[in-house]
């Protein structure tokens, strides 16, 4: 088994975690509650800290670390950003737009170098968030954007992707479309299935996994786009892991897929797509629906919760385990009998190589 649980901590709550950064020192989750919550675990012990934000202030649907400061999104029709010092001691309201607007904001990606923030809405399209004044933050709609529901957003080689509906509505959405943004237009291909709201940047590509909507089934796949809107696919077993994904990470060169299946809560993927590991739930691994996930050092952190959308939360310190090596081929060779009947010259060989001689 190459990941095991260090250990484990319960968060303070019931509601569904929804949003995972790191400032380098701490890992830090935004949840569903009402009000939202935010939470700060140190990586040694998990002891965890908790902030809660103020009344009506609901849905913490993403978090990213920029510029000393926690930026989260709240899942709401105003495009609704909070500023929360990393201690955890007061929270701002950065941004709010107007009321009479229908936006819905739930992703975040992080230019870190120009200081802006990206955001992806229901509708509205995306928005740049320039933080680079913590104390006075303005923003701006990117016009063009080809789809609605953004649901994850991610940067990557000074450009920005991410992936919505062509076509959407709550009742039947159509044409899931992963795009590219690359500081003037938009381009766009369509996908073969729509995903979750987290994507993984990985060694010049963006990977991400599919999540069914409301349940309608479609067949898992992991879905591998490069900076040219290429895309290539990965299915994997549904009998195994159902159709729906929640999460995909990084972790020691190999990439982590997290499923809500209660047998194969992960699956371990080669990024080059030759290699595919279905991760049961064992006494070194007794996690159940995980979902957001960071690395921090040579540890992967991961979120569970009881069941997909309710129930008490955990956080998960893992390691990664090398597999045990393949044993090296052994080989005998037998020499002559005498007249005793004996056997003489016996010879022992390891992976082609003679050890020993009788």
């Amino acid at each position: 088994m190459p990941l095991e649980v260090v250990s484990t901590q319960e968060l303070p709550t019931l509601s569904v975690t929804h949003g995972c950064c790191t400032d380098g020192s701490s890992i830090f989750f935004c949840t569903w509650d009402s009000p939202a919550k935010i939470f700060k675990v140190e990586p040694e012990t998990l002891e965890v800290k908790s902030l809660t934000l103020g009344t009506t202030l609901d849905m913490g649907n993403d978090i990213v670390y920029h510029n000393g400061y926690l930026w989260i999104v709240l899942y709401r029709r105003e495009l609704t950003i909070v500023r929360v010092d990393t201690d955890l001691r007061e929270w701002e309201l950065a941004v709010l737009s107007h009321p009479s607007y229908n936006f819905y904001p739930m992703s975040l990606a992080l230019d870190a170098e120009n200081d802006i923030i990206y955001c992806g809405a229901v509708y509205g399209s995306v928005f740049a968030i320039d933080v680079s004044n913590p104390n006075y933050v303005t923003y701006r709609r990117l016009r063009g954007c080809p789809t609605n529901y953004n649901h994850a957003l991610a940067f990557m080689d000074g450009a920005l992707f991410g992936w919505g509906f062509r076509d959407f509505s709550w009742s039947d959405p159509k044409n899931p479309a992963f795009w590219k943004f690359d500081g003037s237009s938009f381009t766009s291909v369509d996908l073969e299935v729509s995903l979750t709201d987290d994507l993984c940047v990985y060694d010049g590509h963006i990977y991400g996994v599919s999540e069914a909507w409301r349940d309608r089934p479609q067949p898992p796949k992991v879905c591998k786009v490069d900076s040219s809107l290429s895309v290539e696919y990965l299915s994997l077993d549904e009998k195994k892991i159902g159709y729906n994904m929640d999460n995909i990470i990084e972790y020691k060169g190999r990439l982590f897929a997290c499923c809500r299946s209660k047998i194969y809560p992960i699956v371990e993927i080669a990024p080059d797509f030759s290699e595919v590991i279905y991760l049961a739930k064992s006494s070194t691994l007794p996690i159940t629906y995980p979902d957001e996930g960071v690395v921090l050092g040579d540890y992967l952190f991961l979120q569970s919760m009881e069941n997909p959308e309710h129930g008490q939360n955990y956080v998960h310190k893992l390691r990664w385990v090398s597999y045990a090596p393949t044993p090296a081929p052994v080989s005998v060779t037998f020499g002559a009998r005498d007249e005793r009947g004996d056997v003489h010259g016996v010879k022992l060989y390891v992976d082609g190589a003679l050890i020993g001689e009788i």
